[in-house]
């Protein structure tokens, strides 16, 4: 059975006719200042999380209360700990099951969290899109989500970069443990730079693409602002993980 999770953290939001079908059938969780930016942009009335997880720092008094009101779980966390109000997030939805994650926000504030949440959202196998302002992020891989098809206006911007960053060792239960010890001021999960390295190069096959990607050099280039030329975009992971991102329709 699939659990899906949706994640819901600050920054700039898109508008909520971007994220409604991506919410259907979804648990939400939302990271602190993604609670006070959904009713800020969205309005408490369209989308209600089930679970707020953080330190709170970033929440008013009155969303707060108001949570509370509306029966909404909050977990807090102490200011001092080791792990980001999303990635606090992201275990909790692993200890929720969750087979998919989707990750809403994160971008149009400071740029180290938006570097931070890259980094990050590299290495977790769970996420399959990150929905963003000005676009949507898929992550696609040989193992869980080998392929992705679009159906797409012509002359769109699509941008495919490889990804090359994993966890060296740390089981999604390490990571889960990591979580309480994070209160401590201990961070468990470890990464090896010399490790992220994928073993076999990253390949990748694709129908509908101005610019053919079949026999692209991953190690030496990326596809940057490649447009689409059919209205049917089909990619096809052969081996590593790819991130491929769609600009939203003006």
């Amino acid at each position: 059975m699939s659990t899906i999770v949706a994640i819901i953290t600050g920054g700039e939001l898109p508008a909520y006719a971007c994220v409604a079908e991506y919410l259907v059938g979804a648990r939400i969780i939302a990271a602190d200042a993604g609670y006070q930016q959904l009713r800020k942009q969205w309005g408490d009335e369209l989308c209600r999380p089930e679970l707020i997880v953080g330190d709170c720092d970033s929440l008013r008094v009155e969303d707060i209360a108001y949570a509370e009101q509306q029966g909404i779980a909050i977990a807090r966390y102490p200011r001092d700990k080791a792990l980001s109000d999303t990635e606090l997030a992201f275990e909790w939805a692993r200890q929720w099951g969750a087979t998919e994650i989707r990750l809403i926000g994160g971008t149009g504030g400071r740029l180290d969290h938006t570097l931070s949440n890259l980094v990050y959202l590299s290495r977790v196998e769970e996420l399959s899109l990150w929905l963003t302002s000005a676009g949507v992020a898929y992550f696609i891989d040989d193992e869980r989500r080998r392929e992705l098809i679009l159906e797409i206006a012509l002359d769109r911007d699509i941008s495919v970069i490889p990804l090359y960053a994993q966890y060296s060792g740390a089981s999604h239960s390490d990571a889960s443990r990591c979580s309480s010890d994070a209160i401590a001021g201990q961070q468990e999960l470890t990464h090896d730079a010399t490790e992220g390295i994928e073993k076999a190069p990253h390949k990748l096959s694709s129908e509908g693409l101005l610019w053919p990607l079949d026999d692209l050099d991953w190690s030496r280039a990326l596809s940057l602002s490649n447009r689409s030329s059919a209205e049917r975009v089909r990619l096809r992971v052969h081996s590593g993980r790819f991130l491929c991102y769609v600009v939203h329709e003006a």
